[in-house]
């Protein structure tokens, strides 16, 4: 009589288990997106690429080589450095990337972002030139400007607020690991063009001699947080689309921007959902 109550008791745990595994996993699923979104800076200002720091612009203004190109550019007129942009801002920008997520249950889920922005920012310099004559100017202006590429990953949790068939809505929130590398900082002057990013030599330029240059990168790896809001509608054939706004206090590693700062970063999700991983 025992065995048999210990072995009906085995069986009806085994039974529950099952149950209780089979629940979960039909409870439990994958999804995949494609993002798309956009990076809208902080009002710090991207200095780095203003030609005062470790780019030193006057690395080619004070160059006596480069110094008789630009002065024939300029009409045979001698010049010295004017002013530098002291508030260079980068541009909005788009940022797309790839989403994955595993859904525990309706409510909460784990997921990962890769996203990807090249940025840009541009400003002025002022040139003063030795003119004499109050019929012409005596400056101009050359453009100055700058790229860096940065890759954004976010780990996040999610959790859904109004669960319903059709759509979603959630709270999510997580940490962000971001690298940034610098890809150009140049300058412009009248048809001239010339490259102020160091190349970590001490040789100056002398045209016809080949310089040591060494592709030391510029840039680095910063961290931060991330808290955010959104929606998401499902359709047939276990398609969706999700709409996220975000806002990150995240640092980049750049001199002068070692600081945490926030971002906003709105973004549009189109994605496909799975019960299995592959």
């Amino acid at each position: 009589m025992l065995y048999k109550l210990a072995a009906a008791l085995l069986l009806a745990a085994l039974t529950l288990h099952a149950t209780a595994q089979q629940e979960e996993e039909d409870y439990s699923w994958w999804e995949y997106g494609l993002n798309i979104g956009a990076y809208i800076p902080d009002n710090y200002a991207a200095n780095f690429y203003n030609g005062s720091g470790e780019n030193d612009i006057t690395r080619i203004l004070n160059n006596e080589y480069r110094r008789e190109e630009i002065e024939r550019e300029l009409g045979d007129y001698q010049y010295s450095l004017g002013a530098l942009p002291q508030n260079m801002q980068y541009n909005v920008a788009t940022m797309p990337g790839i989403h994955v997520a595993y859904h525990r249950d309706t409510t909460t889920s784990f997921f990962v972002n890769m996203q990807f922005v090249k940025l840009q920012t541009s400003d002025v310099f002022r040139l003063e030139l030795e003119i004499y004559d109050e019929t012409f100017d005596d400056y101009v202006l050359g453009d100055i400007y700058g790229t860096e590429e940065r890759v954004y990953i976010d780990l996040g949790l999610r959790k859904v607020l109004a669960p319903g068939e059709q759509s979603a809505f959630y709270m999510m929130g997580g940490i962000n690991i971001n690298n940034t590398t610098v890809q150009e900082n140049k300058i412009t002057i009248e048809r001239l063009t010339y490259s102020i990013k160091t190349n970590y030599s001490s040789t100056e330029y002398v045209p016809g001699v080949p310089v040591n240059e060494y592709n030391i990168k510029q840039g680095g790896i910063g961290i931060g947080g991330f808290f955010g809001a959104g929606g998401q509608f499902y359709f047939e054939n276990n398609i969706y689309v999700a709409l996220d706004i975000s806002t990150y206090y995240t640092q980049t590693i750049l001199p002068g921007r070692e600081h945490f700062a926030l971002q906003v970063l709105p973004l549009l999700r189109i994605g496909y959902q799975s019960a299995s991983l592959f």
